[in-house]
This record gives C-alpha cells, sequence and structure tokens, in this order.
C-alpha cells in the first residue's frame, strides 16, 4: 500500500511541474475548450492556482484588445486592479471577492478572443526565454504589479474610440513576461504602457479642452 502511495506521488509531482511549464497560450486553449458555456472568475483563478497573476492579467488584457460595449472593461479593468494589489503585497495566490468571482463571462467571446491573439501570442512566447529573472521576482514584482494597476485604472475610464487598447496590448506583454520570466520582454511592455498612458492622457486632455474650452471663452468674452 504504501509503495503504491510513493509511486503515485512522483507521477502527480511530475503532472504538477508539467502544468507549470506549459506555455500561456496552451493554458489558454485549455480553458477556451471547455465544454461550459460560461466562464467564471472563479473557475478561472482555481484551475490556474499559482500561475493565476499572470493569467488573469494576460486574459483581461486580451479582452481589452478589442473594441467592447460599454461596461466590460470597467469590469476587467477592476479584475485587474485587484490582482495588482494583491502582486504589489507580495501575495502567492489569486484571491477575488464573491461578488467578482461569481461574475462570467460567454466561453465562446473568450474562445474568440484567445483564437485572435493565439498567432501573435506563440510568436511572442517563442521570443521569451528566462533572462535577467531578478526583474521579475521579489521587489521588481512588486513594482510590476504597481504599472499593471495604473494601466488598468486608465482601462476602467470611459475613454472615446480605442482608449482600452494600447493598455491592454500593453498588460498582455508584461503578463506573458512575468509567465516567461523574460525581464527584458518586462521592460519591452513597460516601456510600451508608459506610451499607453501618454496616449490616453492626450485624449482625455483634448476632450477636456474641447468641452470647457467655449465655457472658458465665454467666461472671458463676459469679464
Amino acid at each position: 500500500m504504501t509503495e503504491a502511495v510513493a509511486s503515485v506521488e512522483p507521477v502527480a509531482g511530475l503532472a504538477r511541474r508539467r502544468e507549470r511549464a506549459r506555455h500561456a497560450s496552451q493554458v489558454l486553449r485549455a480553458l477556451a475548450a471547455d465544454a461550459e458555456p460560461r466562464l467564471s472568475f472563479d473557475e478561472l483563478t482555481r484551475r490556474l492556482d499559482d500561475r493565476s497573476f499572470g493569467i488573469v492579467f494576460l486574459v483581461m488584457a486580451l479582452i481589452n484588445c478589442m473594441p467592447l460595449p460599454p461596461g466590460v472593461s470597467t469590469v476587467t479593468g477592476v479584475i485587474m486592479m485587484l490582482t495588482a494589489i494583491q502582486l504589489m503585497l507580495g501575495r502567492h495566490r489569486l484571491w477575488l471577492p464573491d461578488f467578482v468571482g461569481r461574475r462570467t463571462i460567454p466561453r465562446s467571446g473568450f474562445r474568440a478572443a484567445v483564437q485572435r491573439a493565439l498567432p501573435l501570442l506563440r510568436r511572442f512566447e517563442r521570443m521569451c526565454r528566462p533572462r535577467y529573472c531578478w526583474l521579475t521576482r521579489g521587489m521588481s514584482e512588486r513594482l510590476i504589479g504597481l504599472a499593471v494597476l495604473i494601466l488598468a485604472v486608465v482601462i476602467t475610464l470611459p475613454i472615446p474610440v480605442i482608449g482600452n487598447i494600447p493598455p491592454g496590448v500593453a498588460v498582455a506583454i508584461i503578463a506573458v513576461s512575468l509567465l516567461e520570466r523574460d525581464g527584458l520582454a518586462v521592460l519591452a511592455g513597460l516601456a510600451l504602457g508608459i506610451v499607453a498612458f501618454a496616449i490616453n492622457v492626450s485624449v482625455v486632455g483634448a476632450v477636456a479642452y474641447a468641452a470647457f474650452e467655449p465655457i472658458g471663452r465665454f467666461i472671458s468674452d463676459w469679464l
């Protein structure tokens, strides 16, 4: 009996190591292939275990890499914010409150987003490899959480046209870099995040100027 248990444990350990070793694209394909019509965020975090931070960032970012109906980017942005805060605090397992974990998205929409992203994601994974790993661990990982938190706040804002897409792309790159432990790619994602932040600040500034400039002109004329 003891020998049987002992023989099973290495096999189970090997299976877990293989699960962790899978690329993000393989994990996403497995999630998309499930027969259930809807995917809950509780299921997502439960199945991803200690890879949940990177994959949740990636899934939420991929959803935002396309035009969305009103409200969707707010939900995904809030989930990214909750995840980023926990990464900043040094947690190893992701926790979501019940009201967020129970929320679901259509599996068909998730599947379509994954299929659209897979070719580019696989190419990026082939380019990534473990290097400058200190940029993906410890205090560096917490700073990455802060950067993603800022980009998630931008994603939640109702910025017109494509406001959620540039920060979504940046978070997707950062997420894959975390999963592959590629510090150089993390730097590339952070650089793109700065550009995305600047784009959205410019858009918000232009909209604010267009909205308040007539008021300012009226006040100036009146005085």
